[in-house]
């Protein structure tokens, strides 16, 4: 009994002591030596991969293996794998790295800009060891591995070494390696000749990752897919003339020359995102176009991880329109990917909180645009309320972008956040000194009320509608009758003939003859249910197109808006520009069911508008006192 106990602590004391956690078991090519699996160190709980050797089954490899990870800890080239630890235990090497995955398991889904883009890399890393005077011995296939950002990263350094005869040494010990290249290099190394190893081998791989299942001999006068301009430069890289031969940094530098092979306009833009260059607006420009061209071909973990940081960078100092769009584009391609959340969701909240209201705007409107992509981050109740902020600002495109996120997210949010932070907000919209705002106001209520409670709703809008109704402003009561209208349907008959009739009805003697037929369109409607109701017929709500006026809302102008004739007004009119043709416009409005006369007191120039405005202070003053009073009138 006290074996098993000693045991059982043994094995106890040997799982503490192992320093990760393993999860599933990525699989490798045929000629790898490693064993890959997913895993977390425990210590920090940091997600990374776990390489493994068996040490008896490769005493000479495990020894090299442990020996290159331990110099290789204290490089950090962007190229090279990175390696985290490393744990040996009886058995096994175990080396932590950065999350990868073998290249050979994605390089058939690889378009040629991510191709040439990967080799770019890995002359970039071999040109940093040649400038050591290392070789690295083992270019191939098998040693290449995908960041989990999917940028190609060098590993498998076991013979690396910056002594010719160690390097020599380890190579024929390590001899049963296969490659396209082994036996070219068995030569060079038999000859002493090791400057040219890593080009062989850098050759064959580029043969190889344009022609994936090639395994003949490589016959390097034929181009076999590759590039013209790239295989032209590549065969100096192998020339057998000693004059005509060029290394692997001459190689790199030849590719990198304005209108060079590694300085293709995929590759600009890849080297801006990693250095980060949108400094000025002229870079982030440029960027922006590059990226609306080659956003497509590239892989979603590297439009997430690499991407997406740079644009909420630029957008603290970018007003344009492409930094929010490109950031949205983003979102749409990478919404499934794991941790979308984190890198998108809680950014931007962060963004919406620290930005100019140029931005803010901007933001909002691509949220209006987006939001069946939308985390639940940016649905929270701290995120609506963020949102419910915004109508503090005295900017009246930034309300008007807030009603319609309101009106978009609405089924989406906490019902707190619905029946308290929202219609609080609407409350206060209702009082504002701007005819668009308090009309988009009364429009985007209608269309969240389906929403709402009913106990709520039928206060709210009660109250909201009757005030609407009195608005100085006549779109504003047009749009409060069209909003009653469609949502007659959740009152009872008597709701409406006590509560609404008796608003509506004043509104018969308008001083505008729009008005004056709308209203007698609805009292008419509101009395013939009545008298289905009287006659003990079910009471069945009024009926209401479903292309109906809640898809319209008022874009406030920024600019004071000229004297229009009555043939031209009706309530959509104010979303198409003053510059459109007749015929455009009344094309745009004939979808809509309400596109008849707008109002006559639209036709109010820029100093009867300002009056109007004056007395709806007069009545409905800003103030804190007439908002707290407003919300109580809410009910709320």
């Amino acid at each position: 009994m006290e074996f098993f106990k000693s045991a059982a602590s043994l094995i106890s004391k040997a799982n503490f002591l192992f320093p990760y956690d393993l999860d599933q078991k990525v699989p490798l090519a045929s000629e790898s030596v490693w064993t890959l699996h997913n895993g977390k160190i425990k210590q920090t709980g940091q997600t990374c991969s776990i390489f493994s050797i068996p040490i008896a089954a490769r005493p000479e490899l495990t020894r090299l293996a442990e020996q290159s990870a331990d110099q290789l800890k204290g490089i950090r080239h962007p190229c090279i794998i990175k390696i985290l630890g490393t744990h040996k235990d009886s058995t096994t090497l175990y080396i932590a790295t950065e999350v990868v995955q073998p290249l050979s398991n994605q390089l058939s889904s690889l378009n040629n800009y991510q191709k040439i883009c990967g080799l770019w890399r890995m002359a970039s890393a071999l040109s940093f060891l040649e400038e050591q005077n290392c070789i690295h011995g083992n270019v191939q296939l098998s040693s290449i591995y995908l960041s989990e950002t999917f940028e190609w990263v060098l590993g498998d350094f076991f013979l690396t070494s910056s002594n010719p005869d160690t390097f020599k040494k380890n190579f024929q010990a390590l001899n049963p390696f296969t490659s396209l290249a082994s036996s070219i290099v068995r030569d060079l190394v038999l000859h002493r000749d090791f400057s040219q190893v890593d080009r062989i081998e850098f050759t064959y791989l580029v043969y190889q990752v344009f022609n994936p299942t090639y395994t003949k001999a490589v016959d390097f006068s034929q181009r076999e897919n590759i590039p013209a301009n790239l295989h032209n430069s590549l065969k100096k890289l192998i020339s057998p003339e000693p004059k005509q031969q060029i290394g692997i940094s001459e190689f790199l530098r030849l590719g990198e020359r304005p209108g060079g092979f590694f300085r293709s306009n995929f590759i600009v833009m890849v080297d801006m995102i990693n250095k980060l260059q949108i400094q000025n607006p002229g870079d982030c420009q440029k960027l922006f176009e590059l990226l609306k061209t080659y956003l497509s071909f590239l892989s979603s973990n590297y439009v997430q991880k690499r991407i997406l940081p740079v644009i909420f960078l630029a957008l603290k100092s970018d007003t344009s329109t492409d930094a929010s769009e490109i950031l949205f584009s983003i979102a749409s391609v990478t919404n499934d990917n794991k941790d979308f959340e984190k890198d998108f969701g809680i950014p931007l909240l962060s963004c919406l909180k620290t930005t100019n209201n140029r931005v803010r705007c901007l933001l909002v409107n691509e949220l209006y645009k987006h939001n069946d992509i939308l985390p639940p981050t940016l649905t929270s109740d701290d995120a609506f309320l963020l949102y419910c902020n915004f109508v503090k600002f005295n900017d009246s495109k930034l309300k008007f972008s807030a009603i319609l996120l309101y009106s978009a997210i609405a089924p989406k949010i906490s019902k707190k956040a619905l029946n308290n932070d929202l219609l609080r907000t609407l409350a206060l919209l209702q009082n504002d000194p701007q005819p668009s705002i308090r009309i988009n106001s009364i429009i985007c209520l209608g269309k969240i009320s389906e929403y709402l409670d009913q106990h709520v709703r039928i206060r709210v809008l009660v109250a909201a509608l009757s005030k609407s109704l009195r608005d100085p402003i006549a779109d504003a009561r047009k749009a409060a009758l069209d909003v009653m209208l469609a949502t007659a349907g959740y009152f009872s008959t008597k709701e409406l003939a006590t509560k609404f009739l008796p608003c509506v009805v004043p509104l018969l003697i308008d001083d505008n003859e729009s008005l004056r037929i709308s209203s007698e369109e609805v009292t008419q409607k509101f009395l013939n249910r009545i008298k289905d109701f009287n006659k003990g017929e079910e009471d069945k709500p009024i009926e209401v197109s479903s292309n109906s006026f809640l898809n319209i809302f008022f874009r406030p102008s920024s600019t004071p808006r000229p004297k229009e004739s009555s043939a031209n007004r009706s309530i959509g009119s104010s979303n198409v520009q003053g510059s459109n043709n007749d015929e455009e416009t009344k094309g745009k409005l004939a979808n809509n069911i309400l596109a008849h006369e707008r109002s006559d007191a639209a036709a109010f120039d820029v100093e009867t508008e300002d009056q109007l405005d004056e007395e709806w202070m007069q009545e409905w003053d800003d103030n804190e006192e007439e908002l707290s009073n407003e919300v109580e009138n809410w009910g709320l």
